[in-house]
């Protein structure tokens, strides 16, 4: 197992014990040393995911005391008492209501945020952030004007996507006064015509990757995601054969958690044989990498790797996977610079990039 990847399994190990509330706001970590030991990993992992949490507000380091848990997910609070969970306090007169949430977690809304976070540092904004899933229930309970009023929320951020116009909170957000803005929306999103809205780059990009797959000769390829994504989450199955083999099952599901990724991915290739696979995430590309190495299948002469979202931990997968940019941490910052202009102006449009690497070689001249 590489070190890249054990440090993506340690961070978002940590990750959870955060978000779900084992490890409290407040709370100081035990010593690195006894800390690795537990987790029978090297101190020089630990540090790299510690940084990474840090960078993303999740932890705070203090030097000669300790490292200290600074996010609170909400835990037993009831709709009727409405609390921040999670202020990066400093001054001013605009003040962003930032909206994530542990069970539309991705590591794309990861990005964002720690894009949101540190930008609004640099220019002096405050920021509450809050769990999604407490301000539902704060609006089902009438108390979320009253959260935004007392507070003095200039504007709000979501940095998930894909309403389907059927949620019981978007009728709230539409009588709003201030903005609500999605830096990363889907074009369900941007026809619900209630949110301010950057440029919707996911399906675009999707097919520039397949794109660019099917230009070298690929047609056989197996997409690896989570429960339920025969849609993709981004594009229709039949979308997606369009540009792949239309007679071959090219779906594998599984849960995000390396073990059943691979468990799958292994069962997958027992009946069937994929020119490339398209990962859904990171999480997914470093499991497939490793699943592939075990099975001693190399990366690209024997098969292909691509993931869809690109994300910084994706440079440390062996070999690095060609991705999608979808450029989320500046969509991030370009969220808090809107805001606080006013969000009077046209919205920018950010795109994509294709970040491709040796991860995928033309397949065109074998017969």
């Amino acid at each position: 197992m590489t070190a890249a990847f054990k440090n993506e399994q340690i961070y978002f190990l940590l990750y959870k014990k955060i978000v779900d509330g084992e490890l409290s706001c407040g709370m100081r970590l035990p010593s690195e040393e006894q800390l690795a030991r537990e987790l029978h990993v090297g101190r020089v992992t630990l540090r790299s995911a510690l940084k990474r949490l840090e960078e993303q507000k999740f932890v705070r380091r203090v030097r000669g005391q300790g490292t200290f848990v600074v996010y609170s997910p909400e835990n037993t609070v009831s709709a009727a008492e409405p609390q921040i969970l999670y202020r990066e306090s400093i001054h001013i007169k605009h003040k962003l209501l930032l909206l994530a949430s542990k069970d539309k977690f991705r590591s794309s809304s990861l990005e964002i945020c720690s894009g949101v976070l540190a930008r609004a540092m640099e220019k002096k904004v405050e920021v509450v952030r809050m769990d999604y899933d407490f301000f539902r229930q704060c609006i089902t309970a009438n108390k979320a004007p009253d959260l935004i009023e007392r507070e003095n929320i200039t504007g709000i951020i979501l940095p998930f996507h894909g309403f389907i116009g059927n949620e019981p909170e978007l009728e709230f957000f539409r009588q709003l006064k201030i903005p609500v803005l999605l830096p990363l929306p889907w074009d369900s999103d941007i026809f619900l015509n209630i949110f301010k809205t950057f440029d919707s780059p996911i399906r675009p990009a999707m097919y520039a990757l397949l794109r660019h797959l099917n230009k070298l000769g690929h047609r056989k390829i197996a997409f690896i995601g989570p429960d339920g994504s025969r849609n993709i989450h981004l594009l229709s199955e039949q979308e997606y054969r369009i540009l792949t083999d239309r007679n071959t099952d090219l779906f594998i599901t599984a849960p995000p958690e390396p073990e059943a990724i691979s468990a799958a991915l292994r069962e997958y290739l027992k009946q069937n044989q994929p020119t490339a696979i398209f990962c859904y995430d990171s999480i997914y590309a470093f499991s497939v990498t490793e699943t592939l190495k075990s099975l001693q299948m190399r990366i690209p002469e024997d098969i292909s790797a691509v993931e869809f979202a690109n994300s910084p931990q994706t440079a440390y997968s062996d070999p690095p996977v060609s991705s999608c940019d979808l450029k989320l941490t500046e969509r991030g910052r370009m969220a808090v610079d809107y805001l606080i202009s006013g969000a009077r102006e046209n919205t920018p449009q950010i795109g994509f990039e294709l970040a491709i690497t040796n991860s995928v070689k033309s397949i065109n001249n074998i017969k």
